[in-house]
């Protein structure tokens, strides 16, 4: 689950169309998670929650924005949402992995 706090500015082209621009941080919550972690050679190991598991934290943040076009009561936007901090809660991977989402929003205005 994750809150945006955006600040945003739209530029009207004309009455029906506009180009809006919005970024700023946001924070997370993972409600439900499994993942399956290669160990080895043929090793597996399958964890059923990661986060009460301990493989993942359970909370993160970080810094996205959005940009897209609204048409009348359409708006068709690209984001992306970076995080700043380390999810694992060990080293067992990598040093240190960022989570990177990249959206394509469809939105009808009422």
């Amino acid at each position: 689950l994750e809150i945006p706090v955006y600040a945003g500015y739209k530029f009207m082209l004309n009455d029906d169309c506009g180009i809006f621009i919005e970024a700023g941080p946001y924070l997370a919550a993972g409600l439900f998670g499994k993942s399956d972690v290669k160990g080895g050679e043929h090793n597996y190991e399958y964890y059923s929650n990661v986060f009460a598991d301990g493989f993942y934290k359970r909370f993160d943040w970080g810094l996205g924005g959005n940009v897209g076009v609204e048409y009348r009561h359409l708006q068709v936007s690209v984001g992306l949402h970076h995080s700043l901090m380390n999810p694992l809660k060990g080293t067992l991977l990598m040093p240190t992995p960022k989570d990177r989402s990249f959206m394509l929003s469809v939105a009808y205005i009422i």
